[in-house]
């Protein structure tokens, strides 16, 4: 750590001088074409079926290019063996080895914010990006989701973004602006003003889970910020929470309805309690107890689960396991967990910044119960984002 610490805040130092190094000037443009996929239909329609490759062109460039990070062996021995692990599973499951891009795209993200040249003003110029993403999805939330539910109520399909994907912008980039923010001064009643909007605009899209997880993280963070800036110990414990009840949500909802807990015909904000994902829950559990391997090595692209024939479990615990087996889920949430204890330093404390970027990766967490975040390459980036923003800003303060 204490080598790539150095590094650091050499790359640091030059990045000052130079106002921004070539490395963060390609971050910033990546950054801005998948946010513009993620607010611009037409951007979306166009460029995705390119995406995959530009993510892959780009974590090479960040690995080869040695004047621009430099990994430690053992933690390249580690990946290797990681992507070796991955790639078995996918020979033995029959999937795709596109479905690597998902760890692909949030490890360049990670490593391009931790070792790469990057000025300071890099979390204000982030923030100004997220801004204008967060001022299109409000904006655009209530027209968008009126479309699409209308369309719903005909059973025709919408061209254009499901309203839980402008749900989880809105919410992610809620806390990057808020992070802009803090690196300049404390915002108490801006933050404030900025909570309220993003949920009444959360609230239009009629997406519980992002609204339920936004409140509960920006509530959490309004009422025990010092205990999770000052503890270590208790906002790993809540992570670790709250990934232990997201792997276990859909056991708890499917029992939900097997026993009429809750009414078949309950709504909450204009929608079904049991919007049919019990049916794809409990599709995989007896597919899991007839192929009992598929623990290990995942079910691969398994369209039965889901009536509309497609690879969607609705929970992003469940999909990295459906797609990569156990071991590869428990790998990748040891990571995110090693990620945000890293964030903590050798004080074992959080900057304002630092604590914005644990709530992105909370909020990512709560989301993961039913929408494929983790999975889903449009809001993929912005956990890895926080992570990378979170770790840098580490390493930084160990060396000033």
């Amino acid at each position: 750590m204490e080598r790539n610490g150095k590094y650091i805040k050499k790359n640091i130092d030059r990045a000052s001088a130079f106002g921004s190094s070539a490395v963060e000037i390609l971050l910033y443009v990546i950054l801005a074409v998948n946010l513009s996929m993620v607010v611009y239909y037409p951007a979306y329609a166009t460029l995705f079926g390119y995406f995959n490759f530009l993510v892959v062109g780009i974590a090479v460039l960040v690995v080869v290019n040695r004047s621009v990070i430099e990994i430690p062996l053992s933690m390249a021995v580690g990946l290797v063996a990681f992507f070796a692990l991955a790639t078995a599973v996918i020979v033995i499951n029959h999937s795709g080895y596109g479905v690597l891009v998902q760890f692909i795209w949030p490890l360049a993200i990670n490593y391009m914010f931790i070792y790469s040249e990057l000025s300071p003003r890099s979390i204000r110029r982030i923030s100004t990006l997220m801004l204008a993403v967060w001022l299109i999805s409000v904006a655009m939330s209530g027209s968008y989701s009126t479309t699409f539910f209308e369309n719903a109520a005909r059973s025709m399909r919408t061209e254009g973004y499901n309203p839980n994907t402008t749900a989880i912008v809105i919410a992610s980039s809620c806390f990057f602006v808020e992070m802009g923010l803090t690196s300049a001064y404390r915002p108490r009643l801006t933050r404030l003003l900025l909570y309220v909007v993003s949920f009444m605009a959360i609230y239009v899209t009629r997406s519980r889970t992002s609204l339920i997880s936004f409140a509960v993280t920006a509530v959490s963070g309004l009422l025990f910020r010092p205990l999770f800036k000052r503890s270590r110990g208790f906002s790993l414990t809540v992570a670790l929470l709250i990934i232990l009840v997201g792997t276990l949500f859909p056991i708890g909802y499917v029992i939900m309805f097997r026993n009429g807990l809750i009414a078949g015909d309950a709504n909450v904000m204009g929608k079904s309690v049991f919007t049919g994902r019990q049916y794809i829950w409990m599709n995989m559990w007896e597919y899991l107890k007839a192929n009992k391997g598929a623990f290990l090595w995942g079910t691969g692209y398994n369209i039965e689960f889901y009536g509309i024939g497609l690879f969607n479990v609705h929970n992003a615990y469940l999909q990295i396991f459906a797609q990569f087996g156990l071991p590869v889920l428990i790998i990748y949430l040891s990571y995110v967990l090693a990620c945000v204890d890293r964030m903590f330093g050798r004080d074992g404390t959080l900057t304002d910044v630092q604590f914005t970027c644990y709530q992105v990766v909370l909020l990512t967490l709560l989301i993961g119960y039913t929408e494929t975040i983790f999975s889903y390459m449009l809001t993929l980036l912005f956990g890895p984002v926080a992570l990378g923003i979170g770790c840098r800003e580490a390493v930084r303060r160990e060396n000033t």
